[in-house]
């Protein structure tokens, strides 16, 4: 089995590269529905370009952000859940879905020791929202997975290994 892995926004689309500019662009927060649009170009990029090629040789597909997570962004920051589901409503489901729970202080805790490039959605405030966006997300739906991710590197992955190894197994 060939495992390719990935990330939104991407790094080589061009939406994906706009999409990582203003991000970064934390004196002037840009528009939320501008930011979607920008996410859900990027995606409609990505799964053309590199999701469904890839999964049509058989390859199972990881990717560092999805769908699920432009819509808790997108809650996060006001925009109603219906309209975000909507604008990604055409896009491939995902078999699985890990949301990593992490409280927002220990994420700013490991923000700061990463890096000190901060992007717009990197604050206290966001955290608590987007925490809260995830939740409502994922209560209750089959083949999310929600990982406490206050945990060491190792704990997670051995976690979330575990529950793929499973998943892959009774397929």
């Amino acid at each position: 089995m060939k495992v390719e892995l990935t990330r939104e926004p991407t790094r080589d689309g061009n939406a994906g590269i706009l999409l990582k500019r203003e991000l970064g662009s934390v004196e002037r927060a840009p528009d939320a529905r501008y930011l979607q649009l920008l996410f859900v170009a990027d995606r409609a990029w990505h799964v053309a370009n590199f999701i469904a090629p890839k999964a049509s040789d058989g390859s199972v597909i990881i990717t560092d952000r999805y769908v699920d997570s432009t819509r808790a962004y997108g809650a996060a920051s006001g925009l109603e859940m219906r309209w975000l589901t909507q604008i990604n409503s055409r896009f491939p489901k995902a078999d699985m879905t890990f949301i990593l729970d992490i409280t927002p202080e220990e994420a700013s805790k490991r923000l700061a020791a990463r890096s000190d490039k901060r992007e717009i959605f990197d604050n206290m405030k966001m955290f608590r929202k987007l925490r809260s966006a995830y939740f409502r997300i994922s209560k209750g739906r089959d083949g999310y997975h929600v990982i406490d991710a206050n945990r060491s590197q190792d704990a997670v992955h051995g976690e979330i290994a575990a529950i793929t190894d499973a998943v892959l197994q009774r397929k």
